[in-house]
């Protein structure tokens, strides 16, 4: 059974990113899983940019290698 990657506390998240035992992307989609699967009852989100997240997430991967994860993360976050 898959691990429910969204029960990962922002800590725990950010220190798998830093060791590389957890993909950017990977991270992303089980996030945007989970608000998929409980969006509808709870209506908790006007607009979702998943996309953008994506993309942010996947440049983050492309970069990992030569930089810092969290760093790369958030400057994904605010670039494009």
């Amino acid at each position: 059974m898959a691990e429910a990657l969204h029960f990962l506390t922002i800590a725990e998240a950010a220190r798998r990113l830093e060791a590389k035992t957890l993909s950017p992307v990977a991270l992303v989609e089980a996030l945007l899983d989970r608000i998929e699967s409980l969006n509808p009852q709870l209506d908790t989100f006007v607009t979702l940019m998943g996309e953008q997240a994506l993309e942010a997430a996947r440049r983050a991967e492309d970069e990992r290698s030569s930089r810092d994860t969290i760093a790369v993360l958030c400057t994904a976050s605010r670039s494009g």
